[in-house]
């Protein structure tokens, strides 16, 4: 059923892991007493993500009941299309009593009226939403980290393109375990030349990031946080979404995979030996 990206990692474990990353659901869902606006825009760009045969929230349980049999699954955003409260319960629904770990993407927290928008209003969007978000997810939705097997997997929000001063201290914590690490994100940390041309990436959207809201020092310190995580040995590798691709592409040296879309039905497996 699924269209698998398989990840072969050597870590010299002893015993293997296996992990299962999935991204870019978009789950578009309206209440019948929410705005006209609203149903309006569900019904017009929901068809966008039905092309499988199955609905994306079919598709995300059937992937967390899949993920059951891998030692880890890892979520890493852009599980609604935009804020709405049909969207929020059926992530409650669907999240509920699962064991996983997960990050944002940029759509969990866009207002319908802002689902265009590429500027400091997206920020603003993220910080009105992040409680009602947190709420749903009993682990820190901005940073996490979890050892499975010997592998320190992290997961880190950068949907806003930028790394936080919170963040960094964070990283460098978890570097001091001394394990291998593999960090999951939304944002890929870079962009390969043959990506949408609107899409944007951690390493290299300086304008995107200015158009944000970023000051000069905030751009400068992601670039720093970037820098040590591509120069840091322990980091093994980086895993994200945003796309709507499956490839590899390493950045800098450092081993960089996209997962593709799962309303497409794509998933990436992940086996470190």
């Amino acid at each position: 059923m699924w269209k698998a990206n398989k990840v072969s990692l050597h870590f010299g474990l002893e015993k293997p892991v296996r992990i299962l990353h999935l991204t870019d659901v978009h789950i578009l869902l309206a209440y019948d007493h929410e705005s006209d606006a609203h149903k309006s825009f569900t019904a017009k760009r929901a068809p966008l993500f039905e092309v499988s045969g199955r609905s994306p929230s079919e598709l995300l349980e059937e992937a967390m009941d899949y993920g059951k049999e891998f030692d880890c699954t890892v979520v890493t955003g852009d599980v609604v299309d935009c804020v709405s409260e049909a969207n929020y319960d059926e992530m409650r629904r669907i999240f509920s009593g699962r064991d996983f770990m997960f990050t944002l993407g940029s759509h969990e927290y866009i207002q319908m009226h802002r689902h265009e928008v590429r500027t400091h209003e997206h920020r603003d969007s993220k910080k009105e939403m992040w409680d009602e978000l947190q709420s749903i997810f009993s682990a820190d939705i901005g940073f996490d980290s979890r050892i499975v097997g010997g592998v320190n997997v992290i997961t880190a929000d950068n949907a806003t393109f930028a790394w936080s001063e919170v963040q960094y201290k964070r990283f460098r914590e978890e570097v001091a375990k001394g394990y291998p690490i593999l960090i999951f994100t939304h944002t890929p940390l870079h962009m390969p030349k043959n990506a949408a041309l609107d899409m944007y990436a951690t390493a290299d959207c300086h304008d995107h990031m200015v158009r944000y809201g970023f000051s000069e020092e905030e751009i400068q310190l992601s670039r720093e946080v970037t820098d040590y995580l591509v120069n840091e040995p322990l980091v093994r590798g980086f895993f994200a979404g945003h796309c709507h691709l499956t490839m590899e592409k390493p950045y800098r040296g450092k081993p960089c995979y996209f997962t593709g879309a799962l309303f497409q039905k794509e998933l990436t497996e992940i086996t470190i030996d």
